[in-house]
């Protein structure tokens, strides 16, 4: 079985955060260490739409990464001095914010970004990368990500969607003038892509390699309905931090995912059945009602407090949804959607906890 796949625009979108262009562009010149483009890239994964990162902890990644706390804190201390991150103050708390992000990430340019999967933190890659300081390895692996990017947004037919390099380009592009050097570093990032050698000969101890095949594996890959469901709960999960932080109203990242999931149970799963147009209706309908819920009890009662932001969201959804739903559609409506509902969820697991677990922007 072939680990990898051939991309398709009408089947697959990749699974990952935005990397802006004008960032990647920018950390090539200022020639950063392996360590700043490695936290770079973790404050990225972490990052609202804003670019603000709440519970961002370098001890954590630290342990995720399996590389030292010390190198990524001067990793971090580099990110800083060159202006690509800072620290901001919110409602009396400091958090860290990547410059530049929130303009990137309003702009109208055509693909201003690339994905980065979310899932190659999880690798070994920077464990192997950064303790000998192989930034032309982390800036290959991108821009590997990159081509893939315009590869689909182009819709080539899928016999096109591999990329293949001689050796020869690979030695200019790495900086290395031996062949086995040149494997050591492909390696390294079999985590993430599927790569077939061609042209392979082996002469006793001697092994040539003419060219590199590269395709991306299936996990980091997710079908479009599935995306679309993401970036809308994105973008919903974006209003409501903005939301709380306004009526300041404390909160942690867990209290977002908290609310995500309520909504996405509460509300979302029950009108999925229903046209695209009632059910956008009612979603944005709920939830807005249930915003306004919240900010008029903080203004007639000056000491509310809500113990679990996400229990309380959870009841206030489901009570609107009812009235809402009764009042925007028609019985055989709610009949045939609550059918479609229980049949299509009776023999499968909850998987929106696992889905909104990192939660971010698209």
């Amino acid at each position: 079985m072939n680990p990898g796949i051939r991309l398709h625009k009408a089947t697959f979108k990749m699974d990952g955060f935005r990397f802006f262009v004008q960032h990647y562009k920018r950390l090539k010149q200022c020639d950063l260490p392996s360590s700043a483009w490695t936290v770079f890239l973790t404050m990225l994964s972490e990052a609202d739409s804003r670019g603000i990162l709440r519970e961002y902890s370098l001890s954590e990644w630290s342990s995720v990464l399996g590389v030292s706390y010390h190198t990524l804190y001067s990793g971090l201390k580099w990110l800083e001095r060159c202006h690509f991150v800072e620290e901001i103050i919110i409602n009396d708390m400091p958090y860290y914010r990547i410059c530049e992000y929130e303009e990137l990430n309003s702009s109208e340019t055509k693909f201003n970004y690339f994905r980065v999967p979310r899932a190659i933190l999880d690798s070994n890659v920077f464990a192997r990368f950064v303790p000998s300081n192989n930034v032309r390895g982390i800036i290959f692996m991108l821009s590997l990500l990159d081509r893939f990017r315009v590869m689909v947004s182009r819709n080539k037919n899928k016999d096109q969607n591999v990329l293949r390099y001689t050796m020869g380009t690979l030695k200019e592009k790495l900086y290395k003038r031996e062949a086995k050097a040149v494997r050591e570093m492909i390696d390294v990032l079999q985590p993430i892509f599927h790569i077939e050698e061609v042209g392979k000969e082996v002469r006793g101890n001697q092994v040539r390699v003419a060219k590199y095949d590269f395709t991306l594996r299936t996990e980091y890959l997710i079908d479009v309905e599935d995306f679309s469901v993401r970036q809308m709960m994105a973008k919903y999960g974006e209003s409501l931090t903005q939301f709380l932080d306004a009526i300041k109203v404390p909160h942690k990242k867990k209290d977002t995912r908290d609310v995500l999931v309520a909504f996405r149970q509460e509300v979302i799963r029950k009108v999925a059945f229903l046209n695209e147009k009632k059910s956008s209706r009612i979603i944005r309908d709920v939830f807005i009602d249930s915003l306004q819920n919240i900010e008029k009890q903080y203004k007639e009662v000056p000491t509310f407090k809500i113990k679990s932001i996400g229990a309380y969201f959870r009841t206030t959804m489901r009570d609107r949804i009812k009235t809402i739903f009764k009042t925007s559609t028609t019985r055989e409506e709610r009949i045939n959607a609550y059918v479609d509902e229980y049949n299509q969820t009776k023999n499968q697991p909850d998987l929106s906890l696992y889905e909104l677990d990192q939660y971010k922007p698209f």
